[in-house]
């Protein structure tokens, strides 16, 4: 069976990016909330965590075990040019720490 929507009218959404639509439709109909929780999948969504934070939400979200996180705030810098040929860097890259897993991080932790 097909549904003939025009293909103009075709949309793909992730689900985290409906769940923030969603999330918005509540915040501007002044539904009261206190939190949001989900899953690992929107754990894992970089656009979604951006998405709560932007609009100031408190949340609780599963992430994987494999998941890399900082124990120290980093410090982004920009690498000094190798040389005198070529471009200048343009990529971020992280000095100071390394990133752990979080599965790493809780089995020291129960030490």
């Amino acid at each position: 069976m097909n549904a003939k929507i025009p293909l103009e009218s075709q949309e793909h959404k992730t689900k985290p990016e409906l769940a923030l639509e969603m999330l918005d439709s509540f915040i501007s109909e002044g539904i009261p909330f206190g939190y949001v929780q989900a899953d690992g999948l929107y754990g894992n969504d970089s656009k979604f965590i951006s998405g709560l934070y932007e609009r100031n939400v408190s949340f609780i979200c599963d992430i994987l075990s494999d998941t890399l996180v900082y124990i120290t705030l980093p410090e982004p810098v920009l690498p000094k040019r190798q040389g005198k040929r070529g471009r200048f860097p343009t990529k971020l890259i992280i000095l100071n720490t390394s990133p752990v897993s979080v599965k790493w991080l809780t089995e020291i932790q129960k030490t």
